[in-house]
């Protein structure tokens, strides 16, 4: 729709378990959807790095948490990730976030009375 430009939360992922991986064929062994990670195919594969496994939903329709126009964040934002975390994400510009704990019920639960 025109006007509704903002930040949208489109999927999220049920995670299942967080691997630092030191090794890629290991990983890959233990984890075979790790060969379509971006990191698998980098010329340093000595470098260490952290993979999330677990399962990916899409939000439909999306979540907007963030209105360009009013320059703000939306209440579902907040009530998702709390005061502290919201102004953590916006002073980066919502980017180089760290790893942000939601119980996947309270996402559903959310998703659910938007509808």
């Amino acid at each position: 729709d025109k006007g509704n430009a903002g930040i949208y939360i489109v999927a999220y992922i049920k995670v299942n378990d967080i691997v630092e991986i030191k090794n890629w064929l290991q990983a890959i062994k233990k984890y075979p959807n790790l060969k379509y990670s971006p990191h698998y195919y980098w010329e340093d594969t000595q470098r260490i790095t952290v993979a999330v496994i677990g399962e990916s939903n899409y939000i439909i329709p999306p979540v907007k948490i963030f209105d360009l126009k009013e320059k703000k964040p939306t209440r579902v934002l907040v009530d998702l990730i709390g005061k502290e975390n919201t102004v953590r994400l916006i002073r980066n510009n919502f980017r180089k976030s760290r790893l942000i704990i939601v119980d996947s019920d309270q996402i559903e639960d959310l998703i659910e009375s938007l509808k």
